[in-house]
């Protein structure tokens, strides 16, 4: 918005709202999936640590229904 301001394209003081950011700043690069993944009943995080690194896993329980 800086460099827009500073060519005359547009009127300081300039507002951004929400729907802005994502024009201005373009998609997200990064998706925190543990919080959304671990916010379901019956999940819980793991890491998996080997030669060539590691991840993340979700170890997912469930009841069977038999019980």
């Amino acid at each position: 918005m800086a460099t827009k301001i500073a060519a005359a394209e547009v009127a300081a003081p300039v507002t951004v709202t929400p729907t802005d950011l994502v024009a201005y700043l373009g998609r997200p690069k990064f998706f925190f999936e543990a919080a959304e993944r671990t916010s379901v009943p019956g999940v819980a995080t793991g890491l998996a640590v080997t030669e060539a690194g590691g991840d993340v896993l979700f170890v997912e329980a469930g009841r069977d229904g038999t019980s």
